[in-house]
């Protein structure tokens, strides 16, 4: 349609974006192209398309017609050439709408970017704590090999380490 497109970016600024600008080390690139497609997906533009449907049932327009497969066609998401920006622009015959339908497109994505850190944190901690367990009890079963080890040698605590630092004496 002739309507309001406008563009809007979101920065590198934004937390999850920064991570994949490859400043985290790895290839940024192919990070931000997936971040691309995440903007496009139907788990950020669902939301947003419902929001626009809603908008424009309450003025009045008959939504009946409108499908999700035809209006995502009216957003645009794009990786500007040699950064780390994500372009966005939306098109609609309602100039009054492009504004916050983009705001609502960065909104639905920060959503969904932060369960996703959320989901991947919580997967490091049980990760973490499942290691702990494991870990824990051959490490204690290491120190109680070594403590019998030196009580059955007749090792102290200080042997085997260098004469200065077991006897505590500085060298003047």
């Amino acid at each position: 349609g002739g309507g309001g497109g406008r563009h809007a970016q979101l920065a590198a600024a934004n937390p999850m974006l920064a991570n994949l600008a490859g400043l985290g080390g790895g290839g940024g690139s192919n990070s931000l192209e997936t971040e691309v497609k995440v903007l496009e997906s139907p788990s950020v533009l669902k939301p947003v398309y419902d929001f626009v449907r809603e908008s424009k049932r309450k003025a009045g327009k008959n939504v009946d017609g409108m499908r999700f497969s035809s209006w995502v066609k009216n957003v645009d998401v794009s990786l500007e050439k040699g950064t780390s920006v994500l372009n966005i622009s939306y098109t609609d015959t309602e100039k009054s709408l492009v504004l916050p339908v983009i705001d609502k497109i960065s909104q639905e994505y920060q959503d969904y970017s932060g369960r996703d850190r959320r989901q991947d944190i919580a997967n490091a901690v049980s990760y973490l704590q499942d290691t702990i367990e494991t870990l824990g009890p051959k490490a204690e079963a290491s120190m109680q090999a070594a403590q019998s080890y030196a009580l059955t040698q007749g090792l102290g605590i200080t042997d085997g380490m260098p004469a200065a630092a077991a006897t505590g004496a500085t060298s003047s």
